[in-house]
């Protein structure tokens, strides 16, 4: 019966602790930032633009890439 007692104490113990510790967390925690909201063709607008870097690319590496010349690979 003791044991029992002291499962259950244990129990709302280690429910009630994370509530009780609850607000310190979130008074230390950083404010989170709002994300900035615009249209989308102005978002589209901030991309950057870049050269393209083919560096290590081989043709060959893909020979599963056929344009659609080999009808039986579906």
């Amino acid at each position: 019966m003791v044991i029992k007692s002291l499962v259950r104490t244990f129990g709302a113990l280690s429910l009630a602790l994370p509530l009780l510790s609850a607000p310190a967390a979130h008074a230390a925690a950083p404010a989170v930032p709002v994300p900035e909201v615009m249209m989308l063709a102005d978002a589209v607008g901030l991309v950057q633009v870049t050269e393209e870097d083919r560096t290590g690319y081989t043709r060959t590496k893909f020979k599963h890439w056929n344009s659609g010349d080999d009808s039986s690979d579906g």
